[in-house]
């Protein structure tokens, strides 16, 4: 028996509904092929991970206003699961296609009571957030579908990685628990190689504070839609309508984009350029057999070790992502040639950057 998901799509008009067309109340629900407002590119699944095996599902209020997907005979596959019960609840969907779900006489200025914003699957609208909530350890991350037509829980996951070091994007291949992209640190104005790049018209955001450390999408001209999705083969991809001139979705940027995307690609102490990788000066191959062969992942060692004596220096690297931070410092406070200065009184202090470029 073919698998359906109940989804929230975008694009054309709502149709069945006796109230606003975006909105959905206490005692009004949504069945097979009805919609809050519809269709042409899904951007969130609520019950992905426990489909409906056929088209009797129904979106209403449980009676602790909980929202809730249910199929036939009321068994419940999806809810989201409040706790605390709301008074004359009502479901909206906005412009931004944000769903909601509050109490009625709830002001603007209120936190809402429960939105799919928080709730990511494998797609980023400018206004979502990918990162994590400091205050109350929500994290949002993107999971990739499992096939092309089947939107359960795939084998990739594109999050903010908050916790080693300054923040950076990385996708995991979850079934192999294996680090398969990264880009670098944020800089002060991006994420260095990463799949945003700033413009007029799409500007990222990043936001690390006592609150949250986050990642949005600012969109500058409404003639254009834009998301950020995580493909099921792992490849995340930004993708720019301009309603203004065509309804086609134009990738504008794909990560990984070429083979030096690729994590570990070259190994240690080595630098990958297109599709080829070469030894740091003063490095060699840890194993000149397989670099031969172009397998460059050993990566390379010093030809004579530093023995901190004086006369050392440091060899200028440009246009590099700096690579992960496992064993670092960072002193926002402290000048360039500070930095440089303490780190050559360090014996274990090998290199050093600026971790804003903006200064």
């Amino acid at each position: 028996m073919a698998k359906t998901a109940f989804s929230i799509l975008i694009i054309v008009p709502a149709i069945g509904l006796s109230l606003a067309a975006n909105t959905l109340g206490t005692n009004q629900s949504i069945s097979y092929e009805e919609t809050l407002f519809s269709p042409q590119t899904v951007v969130w699944v609520a019950n992905r991970d426990n489909p409906l095996a056929d088209q009797n599902g129904v979106l209403r209020f449980s009676n602790v206003s909980n929202m809730v997907v249910l199929k036939q005979l009321n068994g419940v596959v999806w809810s989201s699961k409040l706790s605390r019960v709301l008074k004359n609840p009502v479901a909206q969907l906005l412009d931004s296609r944000n769903l909601l779900w509050d109490k009625s006489s709830s002001s603007a200025d209120e936190a809402y009571s429960w939105q799919n914003f928080d709730y990511l699957t494998d797609t980023l609208l400018p206004g979502m957030k990918l990162g994590l909530n400091l205050k109350t350890g929500l994290e949002r991350r993107l999971i990739a579908w499992k096939s092309m037509n089947d939107p359960s829980p795939g084998d990739y996951i594109h999050a903010l990685n908050c916790r080693q070091g300054l923040p950076q994007h990385e996708v995991v291949q979850e079934d192999l628990q294996r680090k398969i992209l990264r880009t670098g640190q944020w800089n002060g104005v991006q994420f260095v190689g990463g799949p945003i790049m700033p413009s007029v018209a799409i500007v990222p955001m990043f936001a690390n504070n006592e609150a949250e450390i986050s990642f949005m999408l600012e969109v500058q001209d409404n003639r254009l839609f834009v998301k950020m999705t995580l493909h099921y083969l792992g490849v995340t991809q930004l993708l720019v309508v301009n309603r203004s001139t065509s309804a086609t979705w134009n990738v504008k940027r794909e990560f990984p984009s070429d083979p030096c995307d690729t994590y570990g690609r070259c190994g240690a102490n080595a630098i990958c350029n297109i599709s080829s990788c070469e030894c740091v000066k003063g490095f060699m191959p840890n194993s000149p057999d397989k670099w031969g062969s172009l397998d460059f992942s050993g990566g390379c060692k010093r030809i004579i070790h530093i023995n901190c004596s004086k006369g050392d220096c440091f060899l200028e690297i440009k246009h590099v992502k700096l690579p992960d931070l496992l064993a670092f410092a960072l002193n926002k406070s402290m000048s360039l040639s500070e930095c440089e200065d303490k780190c050559l009184r360090n014996c274990s202090c090998t290199a050093y950057a600026n971790s804003d470029v903006r200064s």
